[in-house]
């Protein structure tokens, strides 16, 4: 039987971390050659000041060659709350300004990533988060599911390093 884990390849980004240790100018490349998509999400606890804005960014290789802005038009956010209705677990849907937003408290977001959004006409095949001014926060943690994979199937259970070149 084909399991989730056959088909998807998931990349810590940020591991659970107050922002304040968060910031910075961004984190690994991730490589897409073996994936056609990415759904990146971003896990943010209590802000106790201002809020952090996100971006990414796109390179040729997952050293950072040739960097550059990737933009994005939509981001999805879920509100998670202990109530039994079913809406809350909606996700909503939200445009987003210049290519970036800012993340706010008890928020999980969502960007979704495919493969042909990057410039692979000129080589850029590499994304990454990007957080700046976090100020301070309980906690933030963010991964990125990739999918579509080039090797699937049953047994696949090591998929290429999405890492390293």
């Amino acid at each position: 039987m084909q399991k989730l884990m056959h088909n998807m390849k998931d990349v810590n980004i940020i591991s659970p971390v107050s922002t304040a240790v968060a910031q910075g100018p961004g984190y690994n490349f991730i490589s897409m050659k073996n994936a056609q998509h990415a759904s990146i999400n971003i896990r943010c606890g209590v802000l106790t000041s201002t809020a952090s804005a996100v971006t990414l960014e796109q390179a040729k290789n997952v050293e950072g060659g040739s960097v550059k802005a990737l933009g994005f038009l939509k981001v999805w956010q879920q509100i998670p709350t202990n109530s039994p209705e079913e809406i809350t677990d909606l996700w909503e849907e939200l445009d987003v300004t210049s290519n970036t937003f800012n993340v706010t408290s008890n928020r999980n977001y969502r960007i979704e990533l495919d493969a042909a959004e990057l410039d692979v006409d000129n080589g850029f095949d590499c994304f990454r988060l990007k957080l700046s001014a976090p100020g301070t926060s309980l906690l933030i943690c963010a991964h990125a599911e990739l999918t579509n994979l080039r090797y699937t199937g049953e047994g696949n259970l090591s998929q290429p390093s999405a890492k390293i070149n």
